[in-house]
């Protein structure tokens, strides 16, 4: 409670003296009883720095309030019709990027992301016209927000995995830490729950909902999970949601999935479309639709019976991969992408893993490396800053990498980074064949 009212003096009184801000939404952005405490990204033409850049948008006390991505500015959209009122005096920005947003009774909250060749374990809350930092008793940081949730019901913070050291350019894969923690925002103390499951335990996870128990993530691009934190257990996906899921994927081109306090909306991304906004799903009719697996979370467990299992667990773990392997190997006998030539055909590549697999074999035959210009243009990410481009690529590689060693059980990556012949200082792309 400390922050409540003084939060509302400042926010909803105080700030209209700080200034109008010239952002211009280009997605439509939604009345205020559309959302919740999660935040809904959207881009903007933002005049403030004469570019194009992201904005988060979630709901404290029945006003929107947007928030740049990466930097320290908000605004309140609701208090003055037609004028966004600046609700903070900070300059910086790229600190953050990925960083999570939430909201609870008191205050609005960021916590972890990545900036300046470094993770952060910031949490930060709204204070008098700038974000004040809350002590806690250990640094525990979080590289973006699909390794984060927060329960409003608890009000507590989970942080999933974290990169092992700082991130350096002179790292070519990053060593992470799956530990799982809890913070309860009550007296901002982490403690450790245990670690993710050995299926869980890859950075490559995505998560495409929140409600208000947990996260619907999709591993390294194939698998959907949902992960509640009441119970810690792992639920997999009935038949008619994984329906409801293929089909909101080609919803999601025309509308912006919007969730509020219990449900989500399916809201036209154009502005002034003759698409009208519709309900999807309830948080509650979601989750009846989910199947019950596994305790996600594994115990801390003491050295001596640690010592003692090693090694029948490690057998068991050594006979499973092979076995798990074998079996996806005959799986994958079925061409799944007839433009591509074997064994690739064979492999679940996304749609755009399949146009840079195909760049790359069309420069591969004329015995020509791919630029990163040519993979931002059919990755169509040439509007996007540099940072975000490089994260979109690094992501996309990786998973093309992960999904071919993993099919054919090599361990030499199928897209490879080479220096340019005239300029070494520049990198430029290849893909290996036998």
């Amino acid at each position: 409670m400390r922050f409540f009212i003084f939060t509302l003096l400042t926010f909803f009184s105080c700030t209209p003296s700080i200034g109008f801000a010239q952002l211009h939404f280009f997605d439509s952005i939604p009345p205020s009883r559309y959302f919740g405490n999660q935040a809904v990204s959207f881009e903007t033409y933002d005049s403030t720095m004469g570019r194009n850049w992201g904005y988060v948008v979630l709901n404290y006390h029945d006003h929107r309030v947007a928030m740049k991505i990466s930097g320290g500015a908000i605004f309140d959209l609701d208090s003055i019709p037609g004028k966004m009122i600046r609700l903070d005096s900070t300059t910086y920005y790229g600190y953050n990027f990925g960083a999570l947003h939430f909201s609870t009774k008191q205050n609005i909250f960021k916590y972890g992301g990545y900036g300046f060749w470094t993770t952060q374990g910031l949490l930060l809350s709204m204070g008098h016209l700038e974000w004040e930092f809350n002590p806690l008793n250990k640094k525990i940081t979080c590289e973006n927000e699909n390794h984060a949730f927060f329960n409003p019901k608890s009000n507590d913070l989970f942080s999933l995995m974290r990169p092992s050291e700082d991130q350096s350019y002179r790292q070519q894969e990053l060593i992470y830490n799956f530990e799982v923690y809890k913070c309860s925002l009550n007296d901002c103390n982490w403690r450790s729950l245990g670690w993710l499951i050995p299926e869980l335990r890859t950075p490559s996870i995505h998560v495409l909902m929140r409600t208000n128990n947990g996260i619907l993530v999709q591993i390294n691009n194939a698998n959907f999970v949902f992960l509640n934190f009441n119970n810690f257990r792992m639920y997999i996906l009935s038949s008619k949601l994984q329906s409801k899921i293929t089909e909101l994927g080609y919803l999601k081109r025309e509308y912006n999935l919007i969730p509020n306090n219990d449900e989500w909306w399916l809201i036209p991304k154009v502005k002034n479309s003759t698409l009208s906004g519709k309900k999807w799903m309830s948080f509650s009719d979601f989750e009846k639709e989910l199947i019950q697996d596994r305790v996600f979370v594994e115990k801390n467990i003491t050295l001596l019976p640690l010592f003692i299992g090693s090694i029948v667990a490690l057998v068991i773990i050594v006979l499973a991969y092979f076995f798990e392997l074998k079996s996806k190997k005959k799986d994958h006998l079925r061409i799944i992408h007839h433009a591509l030539p074997e064994p690739l055909c064979f492999i679940p590549f996304t749609d755009k893993e399949l146009l840079l697999i195909q760049l790359l074999l069309k420069r591969k035959s004329i015995n020509e490396y791919t630029s990163v210009l040519d993979i931002n243009s059919v990755l169509e990410i040439e509007e996007k800053t540099i940072d975000h481009q490089k994260k979109i690529r690094s992501e996309i590689i990786k998973s093309i990498n992960n999904k071919y060693q993993a099919a054919l059980g090599l361990n030499h990556p199928l897209v490879e980074r080479y220096p340019n012949p005239s300029d070494r200082r520049i990198i430029d792309f290849s893909i290996f064949t036998e």
